[in-house]
């Protein structure tokens, strides 16, 4: 458990990463919008310059972005491992160890076609 649970902490923490970065970039973008709007003349001029000087740390962003997203993917799917494991196969392995377990302390050996005959027979019940 201790294994999955740092595994859980760790995916947990890279997907709240990316969720910080991608609120950030979607701030950076509305920014930039609201002052492409409030510009002039000369101000165009010096908007299209750093835009263009922006597109190469935007081809960062995006690489990185990228990056983090790809990352974030993997550990949503290391979570869902996590779930599946913790809540059908470890209930799963309990309960077949418990039946064996049952089986071999009582030498019960649990015969379906005895078992459906009993339930099917005419008798009275008590």
């Amino acid at each position: 458990n201790s294994v999955l649970q740092s595994e859980f902490q760790q995916s947990s923490a890279v997907i709240e990463k990316t969720k910080v970065e991608l609120e950030n970039l979607q701030k950076e973008n509305r920014s930039l919008v609201n002052s492409k709007k409030e510009s002039g003349f000369f101000n165009g001029v010096s908007s299209k310059y750093d835009a263009l000087t922006e597109t190469f740390n935007i081809s960062a962003k995006l690489e990185s972005l990228q990056k983090h997203i790809e990352d974030a993917s993997r550990k949503i799917i290391n979570l869902i491992t996590i779930f599946v494991v913790q809540s059908i196969i470890m209930p799963l392995l309990f309960l077949w160890l418990f039946l064996t377990s049952v089986r071999y302390i009582f030498r019960v050996e649990f015969d379906n076609e005895k078992v459906t005959a009993m339930l099917n027979s005419p008798e009275k019940s008590i």
